[in-house]
């Protein structure tokens, strides 16, 4: 290599590494070591997968079976001391589609690491196992390092394995160091908070080519639904004091991805709030495989609320007392984007009792903190704007003597309720109503 300060190895991460990635996370791929019958099967086999996984061809104008590389390599691992069964282990590599992503977890003394088949999206009905032999490496902050070699591996062939640390008061580890291994890499929680801590405190403490991973990995988890968006946001957070092209690159793509999330989301919320067919039917086929499938299937985060508020529009009583349902037995996380969606039904009836819930009459379990989003909500929907400005008025002194809530809702669902209503006539019928309560509520001149 002429110039060798340009670290062009450090780009096959984000060139070949991380772009096969994208692809062989798919239940589409295929493992590189394939049977072939005709030439038709050797022009199909070789595709992105094959090329940028890599794969080297021992015997370049000869014919091979690719035993005849591993048992090279496994005469040169015997003749520098390591004793690796190259075949074992690169059998699992070229012999089975896709890769794995390993979990961390930490321990008293150590951590624990978990390896999985990694989907982009899981739709697989294979009832086969996938195991690899995964070469472990690691740093922790206590003592940085980022320039392990084969010494520093442990094997990792069994699904679950369980690593003590001469340091157990680390407060970050990263796996895969330089990122030598075809895998991803998952932390817990407390994990990611406090790399995403060093990365805003020191980012060079950390490898430029694992920080590229770090922002990688994240968005393909959070893509697979399986971290939270604003972990994956955090890792961008550093960015301002990043001078390296190799994490930019990788950050410039996902955010090329949430400029399109975003861009597909609005499109949907369109087109299906203006009763676009083939918007409604896939809303509803999303729903009803969500309702199904509640504790597996994930509906993404960017259309969650188009998805349940075009069903419930479209469905029945027994569609919204489901949702109703999740609400009660929700996080907090989730219960606003249900209480929204709950109000987008247009059954008279359904709106009505849903006002009747909000206030605490027919059924007290919607918190009084998220009455007046309720009420809101509601009268956010054409259908329902008038019905809650009745409801409101006629239920006003119950919704202050009763249902207790505190000046500052009171106040929202005044002044939110002022700004739909159109004609100066409801106002100034709103403000006779509310006068004789005037004291809880905080007026502007």
């Amino acid at each position: 290599m002429v110039e060798t300060d340009w670290d062009m190895m450090n780009y096959m991460a984000l060139d070949c590494i991380q772009y096969s990635f994208d692809t062989d996370s798919l239940e589409s791929s295929r493992p590189i070591y394939q049977q072939v019958w005709t030439p038709n099967d050797i022009n199909n086999i070789f595709d992105v997968i094959t090329y940028y996984k890599d794969y080297i061809k021992d015997r370049e104008y000869g014919s091979a079976q690719h035993d005849d590389l591993w048992m090279a390599l496994s005469d040169e691992s015997k003749a520098n001391g390591t004793n690796i069964d190259v075949r074992r282990v690169m059998d699992t590599w070229v012999e089975q589609k896709n890769y794995p992503i390993v979990t961390v977890s930490t321990t008293s003394n150590g951590f624990n690491l978990t390896q999985q088949r990694f989907l982009l999206r899981n739709t697989s009905q294979t009832n086969q196992t996938f195991l690899w032999e995964i070469p472990v490496t690691y740093t922790t902050n206590v003592h940085p390092d980022f320039e392990q070699d084969y010494r520093n591996i442990t094997w990792m062939n069994t699904t679950d394995i369980s690593i003590e640390t001469a340091y157990s008061n680390y407060s970050w580890i990263i796996l895969n160091i330089q990122e030598y291994g075809y895998f991803r890499v998952n932390y817990d929680k407390a994990i990611w908070n406090r790399i995403n801590e060093q990365l805003n405190q020191n980012h060079n403490i950390i490898h430029v080519v694992n920080r590229a991973a770090l922002i990688s990995d994240a968005w393909a988890f959070n893509k697979a639904g399986i971290l939270d968006i604003e972990t994956a946001l955090h890792t961008l957070d550093y960015l301002n004091n990043e001078t390296e092209y190799i994490p930019w690159g990788a950050a410039v793509k996902e955010l090329a991805y949430l400029d399109r999330i975003l861009l597909q989301s609005s499109v949907a919320s369109r087109a299906c709030k203006y009763g676009i067919k083939s918007c409604a039917d896939k809303a509803t086929m999303i729903f009803n495989e969500w309702r199904d499938q509640i504790e597996e299937y994930i509906i993404a985060p960017d259309i969650r609320r188009t998805v349940l508020c075009t069903a419930l529009r479209h469905g029945s009583s027994e569609d919204w007392d489901f949702l109703f349902s999740r609400y009660v037995n929700s996080s907090s996380n989730d219960q606003r984007t249900y209480l929204d969606a709950l109000s987008c039904s247009r059954d008279n009836w359904v709106l009505h009792r849903y006002l009747e819930y909000s206030i605490g009459i027919g059924d007290t379990t919607i918190r009084s903190q998220d009455a007046r989003f309720a009420i809101l909500a509601v009268a956010s929907n054409p259908l329902g704007l008038q019905m809650t400005w009745r409801f409101v008025r006629s239920n006003w002194k119950y919704i202050v003597e009763v249902s207790k809530l505190d000046s500052y809702a009171l106040n929202q669902i005044v002044f939110g309720m002022a700004r739909l209503l159109y004609t100066d006539y409801d106002i100034a019928e709103m403000l006779d109503d509310t006068t004789s309560h005037k004291p809880r509520l905080v007026w502007s001149v």
